[in-house]
């Protein structure tokens, strides 16, 4: 039995909240699993709880995991551990009231909702292509750079050609950039890349009438619609896009649509694996999902994540959303409790130790503001489990920012 034992087994209580610290090789993914086999032993609808992970690949995984746990249970397939006697008793009890339901689980797995972020997102705008402004829209891009320089381009381009207003205007931008169109339009580009983080109502507010930043702001959204444009003569969307779309598709607080109010029944358990790879779209979804919870109403958030593991920066990935959300205990209206993991499966003590000296004066404090993340010390279990152990390395992303991440198979 592992030290962290006791919080593993709270994190499955289906009444209650979490946010939940998942280190490396903590045993992650089988955490959601057991959860989710425990929520099945309690819901009505199996379509209730809504898993949602950062990749297919996790998403196909965990639905793996889940299904051949039922699997294995119903061929009675032999267990020795006490892990994986717990497992199984979590396994059992969701067969039961499988059968009790007729829900007929083993012959029809997609009853279990385990998808990506994304995919939700789209499919949230797709059920109110008018209201989102989606609808015609297909492909969905990784990488949207290309869209963002042809919009920035246009941009620049309509300004040259506009009226008086637009051609004063990007004169004066062009003087700051001392008549480098090349590099403003980079500029441009880079900034559409990251206007899930703009706050352009702010910026016009600090700046003055005339001034370089209220010109900046008058830029920006213009290149903001010159890539709405791109994105519907293209057909196709940068993850940003999606998100935002399945947001108007939500309505708001005030006026919400039919939509957030059918899924306010639908879903009564919501997972959410990698959140410390969330950007600031899909933390507002997760907000305006979870807005009219209340505490006993029957609904529970599940956040695990790793804020030492972000590597998604590219995608407007936010390690700042976690550390808020860990601090403050709530993620919008819903209280979460916290807890940690502490237990390492993959790592030998010898390795353990050598990252944590090697590391933790590097990282060395929780910021928030700045997305910076303490180093949070494990402890070797690999007797616990007898996993191979695996190391962790540097490497770059695609912005060249030096990330941690886990060599998998």
């Amino acid at each position: 039995m592992t030290k962290d034992e006791a919080t593993r087994e709270e994190a499955l209580d289906p009444w209650k909240s979490f946010i939940v610290e998942a280190p490396a090789g903590s045993g992650k993914t089988a955490l959601l699993t057991r959860r989710f086999l425990r929520l099945l032993s309690v819901v009505e609808r199996p379509e209730s709880i809504v898993a949602m992970t950062f990749t297919r690949k996790a998403a196909a995984e965990m639905r793996e995991r889940i299904h051949q746990a039922l699997l294995d249970t119903e061929s009675g397939t032999a267990v020795q551990s006490a892990y994986e006697q717990r497992t199984r008793t979590l396994a059992r009890q969701a067969l039961e009231r499988d059968k009790a339901k007729s829900w007929n689980l083993l012959a029809d797995v997609g009853q279990l909702q385990v998808q990506t972020i994304d995919s939700l997102c789209a499919t949230l705008a797709r059920q109110m292509p008018v209201v989102s402004e989606f609808g015609g829209i297909g492909t969905v891009v990784e990488d949207a750079r290309e869209l963002y320089r042809l919009a920035a381009r246009r941009t620049l381009r309509d300004l040259t050609e506009g009226t008086e207003q637009d051609k004063t205007l990007f004169r004066v931008l062009a003087l700051h950039f001392d008549n480098d169109i090349e590099s403003l339009e980079k500029q441009i580009a880079s900034m559409l890349q990251k206007r899930d983080q703009w706050n352009l109502d702010q910026w016009d507010f600090l700046g003055e009438e005339g001034s370089l930043a209220s010109a900046f702001c008058e830029l920006l959204n213009s290149a903001r619609l010159a890539l709405r444009a791109v994105f519907r003569e293209t057909a196709a969307v940068d993850f940003t896009e999606v998100a935002h779309a399945a947001l108007r598709a939500l309505g708001t607080p005030e006026a919400p649509t039919d939509l957030l109010y059918s899924l306010d029944y639908r879903i009564e358990h919501l997972l959410v694996d990698e959140f410390q790879d969330t950007s600031r779209a899909q933390y507002k979804l997760l907000r305006a999902l979870t807005e009219q919870w209340s505490d006993g109403g029957g609904h529970t958030l599940f956040l695990v994540g790793d804020p030492m593991q972000s590597i998604y920066r590219f995608r407007e990935a936010e390690v700042a959303l976690f550390l808020q959300c860990w601090e403050s205990e709530q993620l919008g209206s819903v209280r979460l409790k916290p807890l940690r993991l502490t237990s390492n499966f993959r790592s030998t003590p010898e390795l353990v130790e050598w990252v944590r000296e090697k590391v933790s004066p590097v990282m060395a404090e929780d910021n928030p503001r700045l997305g910076a993340v303490q180093f949070r010390e494990s402890e070797a279990a690999r007797e616990d489990r007898g996993e191979v152990p695996q190391l962790i390395a540097l490497i770059d992303d695609n912005n060249g920012q030096r990330e941690a991440a886990e060599i998998v198979d």
